[in-house]
Protein backbone atom coordinates (compact mmCIF):
# COMPACT_ATOMS: atom_id res chain seq x y z
CA UNK A 1 0.00 0.00 0.00
CA UNK A 2 1.25 3.14 -0.65
CA UNK A 3 2.11 6.55 1.38
CA UNK A 4 -1.14 7.93 0.28
CA UNK A 5 -3.92 5.35 0.31
CA UNK A 6 -2.09 5.02 3.83
CA UNK A 7 -3.50 8.61 4.76
CA UNK A 8 -6.50 8.13 3.06
CA UNK A 9 -7.41 5.13 4.95
CA UNK A 10 -6.17 6.33 7.86
CA UNK A 11 -8.25 9.61 7.76
CA UNK A 12 -11.19 7.41 7.28
CA UNK A 13 -10.73 5.05 10.34
CA UNK A 14 -10.60 8.40 12.11
CA UNK A 15 -13.21 10.04 10.83
CA UNK A 16 -15.63 6.93 11.47
CA UNK A 17 -14.24 6.61 15.18
CA UNK A 18 -15.58 10.15 15.72
CA UNK A 19 -18.89 10.06 14.06
CA UNK A 20 -19.43 6.57 15.93
CA UNK A 21 -18.62 8.41 19.05
CA UNK A 22 -20.12 11.34 18.45
CA UNK A 23 -23.55 9.68 17.65
CA UNK A 24 -23.39 7.49 21.03
CA UNK A 25 -22.74 10.85 22.99
CA UNK A 26 -25.73 12.14 21.70
CA UNK A 27 -28.13 9.47 21.56
CA UNK A 28 -30.21 8.88 24.69
CA UNK A 29 -28.39 11.79 26.03
CA UNK A 30 -31.38 14.39 26.25
CA UNK A 31 -30.93 17.04 29.20
CA UNK A 32 -34.45 15.78 29.76
CA UNK A 33 -33.41 12.12 30.26
CA UNK A 34 -31.57 12.89 33.98
CA UNK A 35 -34.81 14.05 34.79
CA UNK A 36 -37.05 11.78 34.21
CA UNK A 37 -38.37 9.29 36.90
CA UNK A 38 -40.89 8.84 39.91
CA UNK A 39 -40.64 11.42 42.97
CA UNK A 40 -42.08 11.26 46.41
CA UNK A 41 -42.64 14.81 47.73
CA UNK A 42 -42.08 15.45 51.57
CA UNK A 43 -45.91 16.17 52.10
CA UNK A 44 -46.97 12.69 50.60
CA UNK A 45 -47.54 13.84 46.69
CA UNK A 46 -46.41 11.73 44.16
CA UNK A 47 -44.81 13.05 40.45
CA UNK A 48 -43.58 10.87 37.81
CA UNK A 49 -41.82 12.68 35.15
CA UNK A 50 -42.12 10.96 31.54
CA UNK A 51 -39.34 10.80 28.57
CA UNK A 52 -42.12 11.76 26.29
CA UNK A 53 -43.03 15.00 27.98
CA UNK A 54 -45.88 13.66 29.67
CA UNK A 55 -46.08 13.17 33.27
CA UNK A 56 -48.33 12.33 36.82
CA UNK A 57 -49.10 14.06 39.91
CA UNK A 58 -50.77 12.80 42.60
CA UNK A 59 -51.95 14.08 46.22
CA UNK A 60 -53.93 11.54 49.03
CA UNK A 61 -55.87 14.63 49.49
CA UNK A 62 -58.56 15.95 47.27
CA UNK A 63 -56.47 17.07 44.83
CA UNK A 64 -56.29 13.12 43.50
CA UNK A 65 -54.18 12.58 40.50
CA UNK A 66 -53.65 14.61 37.14
CA UNK A 67 -52.11 14.00 34.22
CA UNK A 68 -50.16 16.73 32.43
CA UNK A 69 -46.97 17.78 30.50
CA UNK A 70 -43.62 18.93 31.33
CA UNK A 71 -40.78 20.94 29.56
CA UNK A 72 -37.22 22.24 30.46
CA UNK A 73 -36.72 26.40 29.75
CA UNK A 74 -33.29 28.27 30.92
CA UNK A 75 -32.72 25.60 33.71
CA UNK A 76 -36.50 25.42 34.83
CA UNK A 77 -38.73 22.25 34.46
CA UNK A 78 -42.25 23.38 34.31
CA UNK A 79 -45.51 21.31 35.06
CA UNK A 80 -48.89 21.93 34.03
CA UNK A 81 -51.13 18.70 35.01
CA UNK A 82 -54.68 18.47 34.99
CA UNK A 83 -55.64 18.48 38.95
CA UNK A 84 -54.57 22.04 39.61
CA UNK A 85 -54.99 25.04 37.97
CA UNK A 86 -51.82 26.61 37.33
CA UNK A 87 -48.22 26.02 35.96
CA UNK A 88 -45.61 24.42 38.86
CA UNK A 89 -42.04 24.84 38.43
CA UNK A 90 -38.56 23.90 39.84
CA UNK A 91 -35.19 25.35 39.26
CA UNK A 92 -32.45 22.40 37.90
CA UNK A 93 -29.46 24.73 37.68
CA UNK A 94 -27.91 22.43 41.08
CA UNK A 95 -29.96 19.13 40.51
CA UNK A 96 -29.00 17.06 43.23
CA UNK A 97 -31.94 14.26 42.74
CA UNK A 98 -33.97 16.32 44.33
CA UNK A 99 -36.67 19.15 42.82
CA UNK A 100 -37.89 22.09 45.09
CA UNK A 101 -41.51 22.95 43.20
CA UNK A 102 -42.58 25.96 43.53
CA UNK A 103 -45.75 27.99 42.13
CA UNK A 104 -46.81 31.80 41.72
CA UNK A 105 -50.10 30.43 42.72
CA UNK A 106 -50.83 31.13 46.68
CA UNK A 107 -52.47 27.43 46.71
CA UNK A 108 -49.32 26.08 46.35
CA UNK A 109 -47.30 25.20 49.21
CA UNK A 110 -43.67 24.58 48.04
CA UNK A 111 -42.59 21.16 48.63
CA UNK A 112 -39.49 19.07 47.90
CA UNK A 113 -39.34 15.79 45.65
CA UNK A 114 -37.18 13.48 46.04
CA UNK A 115 -36.32 10.99 42.95
CA UNK A 116 -37.16 7.60 44.16
CA UNK A 117 -36.49 5.96 40.25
Amino acid sequence: MNKNNLIKLFIFIVSAVLLASMFVSFSGCSPKNKFVGEYSGTSGSFLKLNDDGTCIYSEDDSTGTGTGTWYIEDDTIYISVSNIGYTIYTDISNFDGGLLIKSDSSSWNDEYFKKVS
